[in-house]
C-alpha cells in the first residue's frame, strides 16, 4: 500500500497551525489575535484528529483500515472520479465515472474488473453516546440489484448489492449471521436506481457506548459492475441537555 510523502512545506503549515492554536488558547479572552475565534480552534482540532485517525481517507491511503477482497477488483483510495485508480483491474466496458472526493482530498470506492466481493472495515470506540456520520454513493452497471443474506457471488444465485453494518469485533467480518451483525446503517435492494448520488447518513451510536464495534463496508457484484464509495466520516458525541 503506498504511503503519502509529507511536503516540508506540509510540515511548516502544521507547524504554524499549531503555533497559532497555542497563542489562541493562551489570550482566548481577547479578540484579534490573527488565529480565528475559539469555534474554529475547535474545528480545526477537530478535523485535525479525524486526519491523525484517517476516517476519511485524508492520509490517501487505508492506514488504520483493513481491506478484504475475492477473486477480482478491489477497495481503493482516490483522488479523481474519472480515471480508474488501478486500470489493470477496472472493466473497460462499463467507464469508471464516479463522484469527485465529497469532502477533501481523496475517499474510498470500489473497483473491478469483473465479479467478486470486497470488503472495508475497521473497529470503532464508542465512548459516549455518539453520532456516526458519513457520505455514501455508487454507480451500477449491467444487471439489477438483489441482496441476498450473503456476500457469496461465485453461486448461480444473482447477488449485487452494497451494504453498511456494524459487526460485533469479535466474529469473522465475512460473517453474515444475524446474530453478528448488531446494526444495518445502509444497503442497497432490489428496485434501488443505479445511482446513488453523494448522500449523508448518520447513525445512532449511542447504544454501544462504551464498547468497541467493526465498521464494516462490504459489495458485492456478480451481475454487473458496482462502484461503491464512502467518505467524510465522522463520529461525533451528542451533547445532552442545554
Amino acid at each position: 500500500m503506498k504511503a503519502f510523502p509529507r511536503s516540508t512545506a506540509g510540515r511548516a503549515t502544521r507547524r504554524s497551525a499549531l503555533r497559532c492554536l497555542t497563542v489562541a488558547v493562551a489570550v482566548a479572552a481577547f479578540a484579534g489575535t490573527g488565529c480565528g475565534d475559539a469555534d474554529l480552534a475547535d474545528r480545526q482540532a477537530a478535523a485535525a484528529e479525524r486526519t491523525s485517525a484517517n476516517l476519511n481517507f485524508e492520509r490517501g491511503d487505508f492506514s488504520g483500515w483493513h481491506t478484504l477482497a475475492f477473486e477480482s477488483g478491489a477497495w481503493h483510495v482516490y483522488a479523481n472520479g474519472t480515471s480508474p485508480p488501478d486500470p489493470d483491474d477496472s472493466n473497460q466496458h462499463a467507464v469508471f465515472d464516479v463522484p469527485a472526493p465529497p469532502q477533501g482530498d481523496y475517499a474510498a470506492v470500489t473497483d473491478m474488473r469483473f465479479q467478486g466481493a470486497r470488503i472495508l472495515h475497521r473497529k470503532l470506540r464508542v465512548d459516549a453516546a455518539s453520532t456516526l456520520r458519513l457520505t455514501l454513493f455508487y454507480e451500477s452497471a449491467g444487471g439489477a440489484f438483489s441482496s441476498p443474506a450473503s456476500l457469496d457471488y461465485y453461486t448461480g444465485i444473482p447477488n449485487k448489492q452494497f451494504r453498511v453494518e456494524l459487526l460485533d469485533p469479535d466474529v469473522p467480518v465475512t460473517s453474515m449471521k444475524a446474530g453478528d451483525r448488531l446494526a444495518t446503517i445502509f444497503r442497497t435492494a432490489p428496485g434501488d436506481p443505479p445511482v446513488l448520488r453523494p448522500r449523508a447518513v448518520t447513525f445512532d451510536l449511542s447504544p454501544w457506548a462504551g464498547q468497541t464495534v467493526r465498521l464494516r463496508f462490504a459489495q458485492v457484484d456478480n451481475r454487473g459492475p458496482l462502484r461503491a464509495g464512502v467518505d467524510d466520516i465522522r463520529v461525533e458525541a451528542i451533547q445532552r441537555g442545554a
